[in-house]
């Protein structure tokens, strides 16, 4: 088994945390739909998280990419997570 790097690990844990609470939110607001295309995007990741193999932050980033395509007003802003910001900034 190989993990990806520490940083990398961070951001997606994060990214996963966030998207539990994106998903609470939704289903709030009866958005099904947008609650599906989301688990979507991030079902892989856990997956990932145990056995990192080159490519996987490219795949990483296209299914979230494609989620946020979608729905590109409100939410948040995981692409970002996955680069720019901090990743232990809650």
């Amino acid at each position: 088994m190989k993990e990806p790097p520490e940083d990398i690990k961070l951001r997606l844990l994060f990214v996963l945390h966030r998207g539990f609470v994106e998903a609470r939110l939704l289903c709030g607001a009866n958005k099904g739909k947008q609650v599906f295309d989301l688990a979507d995007a991030m079902e892989l990741i856990p997956g990932m998280l145990k056995n990192w193999r080159d490519g996987d932050l490219e795949q990483v980033r296209s299914l979230l990419k494609t989620y946020q395509d979608k729905y590109p007003k409100g939410g948040f802003d995981f692409l970002s997570r996955l680069s720019d910001q901090n990743p232990l900034e809650f």
